[in-house]
């Protein structure tokens, strides 16, 4: 009886291994700890279920820890599999990259073995492979010839990837420092060409965060005189053209003329999109002039700025708490509202002024975080 139970739990123990060791020889170490996790699963499975169909208690009793016992072993196992397995694969990886060194090898490297000893030689190893190409492209000489190439645009983008692999390291700072460096190497030539031209180049090489004000070189290349500047504005007749006639020439002659139609396309804007409807002002006064006198209260706990379109058109800005007034010619007018918060959605409405005073009280209710009257 006893040589019976013998050869069957041997046949039990035999067949697994060879099958084990079969997995082995096909699939390596990789395939091994899988084939451990499997038969660590099928264990526990049956040390949870065995003792239910035991002939006995005492027999469901031995099952239970014969079975926890297998699955404990083979789940160390597979751990231990794992380990060698990754401490393998980092260690062939790092020796290729000693060996021939490669960016692409080097990320690979970070990726999937960032926590090993060697990573920061592996760091200095693909930085330095970085720091060489950004050496190849003459960036104080950069005269715009090799533009198609795009060989600093992929200088920039290795950096990039390397700072976002790296995180905010000192590898990543290192990084950050030789993109600094570069662009302000292209902005030196940019600047010295003094032509759009130029400008145009050198935004189509730095990445969009180290533009600096180069837009505003190129329009004050373009828009060289005030008087042109104004033809463009009125040609081009956006928001964006009057604010930068604003920037440009502050105290131009058509300054008065470029914010009112500021104001207006700005008005126009709220008007066209998803906008909440303004309360309407509180007439005070009756002295029927040919103008209307309007007093506002911020009572929001943010900055309110207030645009008024019609006959006239002004902007008018007051902080938190703040009470300000305008006066305004009569007539028919669209008024905009926005509070400096995301969270506020912007106003319109319209108002017919007929003279004399008016006044009007902006709260916020923070139930609807809605601007009220």
């Amino acid at each position: 009886m006893n040589k019976r139970l013998i050869q069957k739990w041997t046949l039990w123990v035999s067949i697994p291994l060879l099958i084990i060791f079969a997995i082995y020889l096909i699939w390596g170490i990789r395939g091994f700890a899988g084939a451990c996790r499997i038969i660590a699963c099928i264990s526990c499975f049956a040390a949870a279920f065995g003792p239910f169909v035991a002939d006995t208690d005492r027999n469901g009793c031995g099952m239970f820890f014969i079975f926890a016992a297998i699955a404990a072993f083979f789940g160390l196992s597979a751990a231990q599999l794992d380990e060698l397995e990754y401490e393998s694969e980092s260690k062939n990886l790092y020796e290729q990259i000693i060996n021939h060194p490669s960016k692409w090898k080097c990320k690979e490297y970070i990726q999937r073995f960032s926590n090993t000893d060697a990573a920061n030689k592996v760091r200095d190893i693909w930085l330095d492979l970085l720091l060489k190409d950004a050496k190849v492209f003459d960036y104080d000489s950069f005269d715009g010839s090799s533009i198609n190439d795009r060989s600093s645009c992929t200088v920039f983008i290795n950096l990039q990837d390397f700072i976002s692999n790296n995180g905010r390291t000192e590898y990543g700072n290192k990084a950050l420092l030789v993109i600094e460096s570069i662009c302000d190497s292209l902005y030196r030539v940019a600047d010295k060409k003094s032509t759009e031209l130029g400008w145009r180049q050198y935004q189509r090489l730095v990445p969009v965060d180290y533009f600096k004000d180069s837009e505003m070189k190129i329009l004050k290349i373009t828009w060289n005189t005030e008087s042109k500047a104004w033809q463009m504005a009125l040609s081009e007749n956006n928001i964006s053209a009057y604010k930068n006639y604003k920037l440009l020439y502050p105290n131009g002659a058509h300054i008065d003329l470029c914010e009112k139609n500021l104001i207006d396309l700005e008005v126009s804007r709220i008007f066209a999109g998803d906008h909440g409807s303004l309360p309407s002002m509180d007439r005070t006064g009756y002295d029927g002039g040919s103008t209307s006198y309007i007093s506002v209260t911020n009572s929001t706990s943010y900055t309110l700025t207030l645009l008024y379109s019609g006959p006239d058109s002004k902007r008018l800005v007051i902080s938190a708490g703040g009470t300000s007034s305008v006066r305004l010619k009569n007539g028919n007018y669209r008024v905009a509202a926005s509070v400096s918060a995301s969270n506020v959605r912007n106003y319109a409405g319209s108002e017919y002024l007929q003279g004399g005073d008016y006044s009007v009280k902006y709260y916020i209710s923070t139930y609807k975080t809605h601007l009220w009257n």
